[in-house]
């Protein structure tokens, strides 16, 4: 259920752009000259699903991309992190290499906000803001900090700290899938809905699909009260179904375009006969109305804050008919529908943002042998594998110095008499040195012309398989595309599979998976990259894309997924095993299992 206020804001995107940029951008120019990679995008995730944005270098903004109403199916679809994985798959092949960073704007309720007042850091050094994130989350928690309220010189600025377990913060590294490297933000959504510009103590609700957010301010103080309740847009919805017996959609397409939510006892005047409609809405109302004022409440008598005046409302909320009028006579408040929060987000992209990386541990992001830590904007690599010197190059390793040859002192004894020139030190070390450097030169080439001979031998056979390959790519493509569709040919698979591998990676393993008796779900592609390869993720990143870019390939199979890596041997070094999924079509997976097999 994503609403359509993405398409109503790209001017502001772009009015924003820049300082985005500015914000995120000064490292992903450094990536740019590192891969190619120019872009921002940016993603927001919450249950209710995801909108993205892609921003490149120059500023321009491409047309954003939202999930369909009804694409996340079963209850565990419904979480941040699953909303993410969804996001990952539809980004456009084309975009992956023109990434350089990523920024997350996440509505999880895993992530914990609070305030300076009530956190009472006196001192935020990383040990305090770990402890209290540990005590908030729990181990290995990942902090962020944002000012707000007005500080005096004696104390410590006021703000707002955001945490995440660190377990939470590897389950969207993990969701990233190869672009982990480039996330360079994860910003909460409540924390975006602190809208710096008011100068009165205000309350804003976020509602999403099955619960809403209720954020409570005050920008004098810094006091900030947070609280998600279980109602939300599907509340409303299911209510209706039921009492209308009709299908949920068919409820929220009616909420959508008709306003018919009860008058309330709060309006002064007397109400009307309920409808149907009425009856049905007005518990949910309520209850909602009645969590409010609870937060209300608590906020101003326990926080020792001002009195909120107006409501900010976003989310889905804003697609109900009626919805902000009604709350505003219900609460006795001036209420506003705000733009959506990943609109705010970009728009807002001077003012400083809680990013929940800064204070992420040590160990969060490790891709086989390098440990990646976050620094200065970005996850950068700590450890990198010393390079072997190629054996033959005539290259010294790192660190170790050659003696050079002292040509002064041949010169200056150029005159005198052999006999004497060849006892004197000066003249007959450099001398042997020179007849040692000969003779190891000699070695060297006539190794090397043995080396050429078979390298010419390994490079011709290499040829004469990349013609067979060649031959056999073009056979495949002169095939009619009737013959194809109807049968599945491993042949092609298997040549595919051929032309889309990068360098420096190499499959060990090609398996079909499923459970007994059904047919197969996913043909497994194991594979493997060298330890000491740079840029181990973009091999794998490549390979996927190429396999999704074929449509011979992606005819059978409905998503290509890299599913995880681990560290392995294979017999002449440390490999970085890498695991690929190619899910088949349901309709493929009927034709592969045959007469007799479980639907």
């Amino acid at each position: 259920m994503i609403g359509p206020g993405l398409t109503r804001a790209l001017p502001a995107w772009r009015a924003g752009v820049a300082a985005f940029l500015a914000r995120h951008g000064a490292a992903g120019r450094r990536v740019e000259a590192e891969a190619g990679r120019r872009g921002t995008l940016t993603i927001a995730v919450a249950e209710s699903g995801w909108r993205m944005v892609f921003v490149d270098a120059d500023g321009m903004a491409e047309p954003p991309l939202a999930e369909v109403a009804g694409a996340a199916g079963g209850d565990d679809a419904h979480t941040a992190v699953a909303a993410l994985r969804r996001a990952v798959r539809a980004i456009p092949a084309r975009l992956h290499d023109q990434v350089g960073a990523i920024a997350i704007l996440a509505a999880d309720p895993a992530i914990d906000l609070l305030d300076s007042r009530a956190a009472r850091i006196r001192t935020p050094d990383p040990v305090a803001l770990r402890q209290l994130g540990s005590q908030q989350v729990g181990e290995g928690a990942s902090y962020g900090f944002v000012p707000f309220g007005q500080s005096s010189e004696r104390e410590v600025e006021r703000g707002l700290y955001g945490f995440i377990a660190g377990d939470r913060l590897r389950e969207y590294l993990s969701a990233l899938n190869t672009l982990a490297d480039r996330l360079v933000s994860v910003v909460p959504a409540a924390a975006v809905m602190l809208d710096r510009g008011q100068s009165e103590p205000f309350v804003a609700l976020d509602v999403q699909l099955r619960a809403s957010t209720i954020l409570v301010a005050d920008p004098e103080t810094g006091a900030v009260a947070l609280r998600t309740v279980d109602v939300g847009a599907t509340s409303f919805a299911a209510a209706l179904a039921e009492i209308m017996s009709i299908p949920l959609r068919e409820a929220v397409a009616g909420l959508e375009r008709r306003d018919g939510l009860p008058e309330n006892q709060w309006t002064g005047t007397a109400p009307r006969p309920l409808t149907s409609t009425s009856k049905a809405l007005a518990p949910v109302l309520e209850r909602l109305v009645a969590e409010i004022r609870t937060t209300l409440d608590y906020f101003s008598y326990h926080r020792l804050a001002g009195s909120p005046a107006r409501l900010l409302l976003t989310g889905e909320g804003t697609r109900l008919q009626g919805f902000a009028q009604w709350l505003s006579r219900a609460l006795g408040l001036e209420v506003e529908v705000a733009q959506p929060l990943l609109d705010s987000f970009l728009k807002e992209a001077e003012a400083p943002q809680l990013n929940l990386l800064e204070g992420s541990p040590d160990g969060l992001l490790t891709l086989g042998k390098i440990e990646y830590r976050y620094l200065n904007g970005r996850f950068e690599p700590r450890q990198r594998k010393p390079a072997t010197p190629v054996p033959g190059s005539g290259r010294a390793p790192a660190g170790v110095r050659l003696p050079r040859l002292n040509l002064g002192a041949l010169a200056r004894h150029s005159g005198r008499p052999w006999r004497e020139r060849i006892n004197d030190p000066a003249v007959a070390l450099p001398a042997c040195l020179c007849g040692l450097v000969a003779a190891g030169l000699w070695l060297i080439i006539d190794g090397a012309d043995a080396g050429h001979a078979a390298a010419q031998a390994d490079l011709a056979s290499a040829q004469a398989m990349q013609a067979d390959v060649d031959a056999a790519l073009a056979r495949r493509a002169q095939r009619g595309a009737v013959d194809g569709a109807a049968r599945f040919l491993w042949t092609e698979k298997l040549l595919a599979l051929s032309a889309a591998l990068p360098d420096q990676m190499w499959l060990t393993r090609i398996d079909v998976a499923g459970e007994p008796g059904r047919p197969p779900q996913r043909l497994v592609l194991e594979g493997a990259v060298p330890a000491n390869a740079a840029g181990q993720l973009d091999l794998v990143s490549r390979f996927v894309t190429r396999l999704e870019a074929d449509a011979d390939f992606m005819r059978d199979f409905r998503a290509v997924t890299f599913d995880g890596s681990s560290m392995a041997q294979d017999g002449q070094g440390d490999v970085v095993s890498v695991t690929i999924s190619a899910w088949f079509d349901d309709a493929r997976r009927r034709d592969l299992a045959g007469p007799g097999a479980a639907p």
